[in-house]
């Protein structure tokens, strides 16, 4: 998740809000090593950054590969203030 994080950082600058929307890790092979990690970014969108991980022990071999993807907030549109589910207030029903 972290490097995902990196990844879209590196082009966003580290200020930009983002949030993880989804994470799927599928493991390969047992590791009884450090890791390292190297993160591609699929696509640097407007809301939606998706990005594929890998992860390699100490002697090279691939033991994990995630797919990840952080949704952008300085993207979304503001919210209207009188929202009540954004006030913080439950809805009132008729």
């Amino acid at each position: 998740d972290c490097v995902a994080w990196f990844a879209i950082a590196t082009q966003t600058g580290p200020h930009i809000p983002m949030v993880t929307s989804d994470l799927h890790i599928r493991y390969l092979a047992p590791c009884l090593s450090d890791v390292v990690a190297t993160a591609r970014l699929i696509k640097l969108g407007r809301t939606l950054c998706p990005v594929h991980v890998e992860l390699f022990d100490e002697a090279g071999v691939c033991v994990a590969v995630a797919d990840v993807c952080y949704m952008r907030l300085d993207a979304m549109p503001p919210r209207n203030s009188d929202d009540t589910l954004s006030a913080g207030r439950r809805p009132t029903h008729s």
